[in-house]
């Protein structure tokens, strides 16, 4: 089941898509991507992750972008943040 995306950053963190690696090159195990950035709302004050590293319309569905969450693991997006690491998740499990 797909459910909406919430911009929560997990499917970067979790692997570096082939735009990720032909623009940037190899990125170690569960850092960020160069081309994921944080942005918040300056109205609301939420915020979320988008990606720098498409560069037209193509990209974006390529890669699904925004397409929704269909992945079971994902608690990420029970609580959006800015992260420094996929270790950056330890207070779900742990908290």
């Amino acid at each position: 089941m797909t459910r909406p995306c919430v911009g929560c950053g997990y499917c970067c963190f979790s692997a570096q898509c082939g735009l990720s690696y032909e623009r940037f090159g190899c990125i170690a195990d569960g850092q960020r991507c160069p081309g994921l950035k944080w942005v918040t709302n300056r109205r609301t004050g939420k915020g979320r992750y988008v990606c720098t590293a498409i560069r037209n319309p193509f990209d974006a569905s390529e890669l699904a972008i925004g397409a929704g969450c269909c992945s079971g693991l994902n608690t990420w997006r029970l609580n959006v943040r800015e992260r420094k690491s996929v270790l950056d998740n330890a207070e779900v499990f742990y908290g």
